[in-house]
This record gives C-alpha cells, structure tokens and sequence, in this order.
C-alpha cells in the first residue's frame, strides 16, 4: 500500500490539494500506520538474535536498528518515519558504520530505501534484511592476529591485508606498526617475507 500512496501522492498536480491530504495523512493515517509498524518490529524483537537490537521512540517516530560485530563494537541504522507517512518514504542512515566502506554502506541505504519504496514491505522487514546483510558480511572472519580483533580498535576497519603465504588477514594499521616495531616486514604469523 505504501507504494502507491507514494506514487498517487507524488503525481498530485494541484499544491493545494497535495498539501490538504499531507495534512490529512499526518493527522490520521500516519499514527495508525505507525503503530502497525511498531506492533512488526515488537514481533522482529520476539525473535531473539544474540547480538542485534531494535528499539524505537513513537513519539520522534524513530526507529534504531544495532547489531554488535563484536564486543562493544556496534554498528547502528536509524529509519525515521515522515510525518506524512506513507505519503512520504521513510529514510535511513547509518549513525555507525564499523567495518563496512562507505561505499557498502550506501549500497545498503540505497539497497533499503529501494526495497522499502518499491514493495509492500515494512521496516520491520527492512531491518531484518539488514541484519542478515551484516550476518553474511562478518560471518566466517577471523581476529586480526596483531590486535585480536575483528574491527580495528582505533578505526573500525576490517583486516583486509592478506599474507601470500598463509592467507591469514591483518588490520593495515596494524602490519604498519609490526613492521616499524618488529624492524622487518615479514608476516606477524608465518614469519614469511611479506
């Protein structure tokens, strides 16, 4: 449905009229909406999920989807419902992007803002196509073996340097510093020439 509000809204030709149903759709259909959205994500939240979060405030019609990479290490997407909603399309932004590009991450907003604009979709459905989009990006990756972890401390980078040798991967920073430590560039783990 929310589509093609957003179609028929958009080819509205008289302002006036566009700006009377807007007013209409603030005051009685979006609250309605709104809250068969939060009623969804109440029933996404059912689901429990070990390192992903979603909360939301009715009252800013915000809604804050986190996943945890790993500890203390969160990464988080904020949708905000117009007040003409579904007139208008909901938007979303990544607050924190820990280990993804930006260029991932404005494929993912993009990726969302498609899937919620051209379908029948909630952002219910929406979040939980995030999430599983960041399952599959971190699924399988090993620690940095210089630092221990998966997201670089200082940067939130993933280790993307890999030795020729034993494959295993390294945070950038991290190799820089071994390397100016250690006096040699050899891999931190298989002692090979890097």
């Amino acid at each position: 449905m929310s589509a093609g509000a957003r179609d028929w809204y958009a080819h509205l030709g008289a302002r006036g009229v566009a700006r009377e149903v807007a007013a209409y759709a603030a005051a009685e259909v979006s609250p309605r909406l709104a809250a068969l959205e939060f009623e969804r994500l109440e029933r996404t939240r059912a689901a429990p999920h070990e390192r992903f979060e979603v909360d939301w405030s009715a009252a800013r019609r915000t809604i804050t989807a986190s996943m945890e990479i790993e500890a203390g290490q969160r990464m988080d997407l904020l949708f905000k419902l117009p007040p003409a909603f579904p007139l208008l399309a909901v938007s979303a932004e990544c607050v924190r992007r820990l280990g993804a590009s930006p260029q991932q991450v404005r494929r993912w907003l993009l990726g969302i803002e498609a899937f919620l604009r051209a379908s029948r979709k909630s952002v219910a459905d929406a979040v939980v196509s995030w999430r599983d989009n960041l399952d599959a990006k971190f699924e399988g990756l090993e620690d940095c073996l210089i630092c221990y972890s998966i997201l670089q401390p200082a940067t939130g980078a993933l280790p993307k340097k890999e030795c020729r040798t034993c494959r295993k991967r390294f945070h950038g920073g991290c190799l820089f510093k071994w390397f100016n430590t250690s006096g040699q560039s050899t891999c931190p783990h298989c002692q090979s020439i890097w």
